[in-house]
């Protein structure tokens, strides 16, 4: 993921994480440091994840720059099968 926003930096595509250990943070940051990771990272006490209504992890969401969620995907996702969603999201007006 950190490839992907380091590509698309540049371009109309932010990347935000959202994670759901909000007792967790000292480990949260610790895996940041450790794998050298730019994007803002959240911590969430519950509300985004109901609001969003996220069961599964990871779960990714594309949202245009109309507001709208666009693309969901729930497990583990193929990166280039991301980026070809994005690239395609970046195209719309």
């Amino acid at each position: 993921i950190q490839e992907l926003y380091t590509d698309l930096q540049g371009t109309d595509f932010e990347l935000i994480s959202l994670n759901v250990e909000p007792h967790n943070r000292q480990g949260v940051e610790e895996f940041v440091r450790e794998h050298n990771l730019t994007f803002p990272i959240f911590v969430d006490q519950g509300a985004a994840q109901n609001a969003l209504r996220i069961r599964i992890f990871p779960t990714m969401i594309l949202v245009g720059r109309d507001g709208y969620i666009h693309k969901v995907d729930v497990g583990v996702t193929s990166i280039a099968g991301l980026r070809d969603d994005i690239t395609d999201l970046l195209k719309s007006p």
